[in-house]
């Protein structure tokens, strides 16, 4: 039967025993046990290269540079698509408010011109005068359209007191009792107004 260590080196003693641990520690680190690996991790004595905090700096900087980039690119869009239909909206008013300004100056006119004829030339005088009426009509709709809300009003105002105007015109609709100058003052004073509200829209940058 095999004897022990003891029994085999009998002049050991506990010094020869205790002069063979150190060489098991060593023996464990080199091979590697667990909680020896995990104590090299902590420490940073790990056999494996790891990227230390100072390596990921050019990282994060591309990365950064990268979004702010992006978001640059974004913000520029957004920008000239915002001066885009800022300008379509300013193209679309003027022609509206131009349209609507040049036919609501003509009514007067030919109001005037209805007013004072005689029998033979007063009805072609009143067709012109209701065919100005409905151009006026439809150029508000386009002013409408393109606002402000405080245009809209004052076009819709100008276009019921042109009709008004009609109206003292043509002995078929019953008002030929109103007074023509008095309604015709109106209508330039809507006009006028329409025309401070035009101005002042065109000239407001929002």
């Amino acid at each position: 039967m095999t004897n022990s260590l003891s029994d085999q080196w009998p002049n050991l003693g506990d010094q020869g025993r205790l002069s063979v641990m150190p060489v098991c520690r060593r023996k464990g680190q080199r091979h590697g046990h667990p909680l020896s690996d995990v104590a090299a991790v902590a420490s940073g004595q790990e056999d494996h290269p790891s990227m230390a905090v100072n390596d990921w700096l050019p990282v994060a900087t591309t990365a950064l540079g990268g979004l702010i980039a992006a978001g640059g690119g974004w913000l520029a869009q957004w920008a000239s698509s915002r001066n885009s239909d800022k300008r379509i909206r300013e193209e679309r008013r003027h022609s509206a408010y131009g349209a609507f300004i040049a036919a609501s100056k003509e009514l007067p006119v030919l109001a005037r011109e209805a007013n004072v004829a005689d029998t033979e030339e007063e009805r072609r005088w009143l067709d012109e005068v209701i065919t100005l009426a409905r151009a006026i009509t439809r150029t508000c709709v386009d002013v409408t359209l393109a606002g402000p809300l405080s245009a809209a009003e004052a076009a819709d105002a100008v276009q019921r007191k042109a009709w008004q105007i009609v109206s003292t015109l043509d002995p078929r609709m019953g008002a030929d009792d109103e007074d023509f100058d008095a309604v015709l003052n109106e209508y330039r004073s809507r006009c006028n107004q329409f025309d401070a509200v035009a101005l002042a829209t065109l000239h407001t940058t929002d």
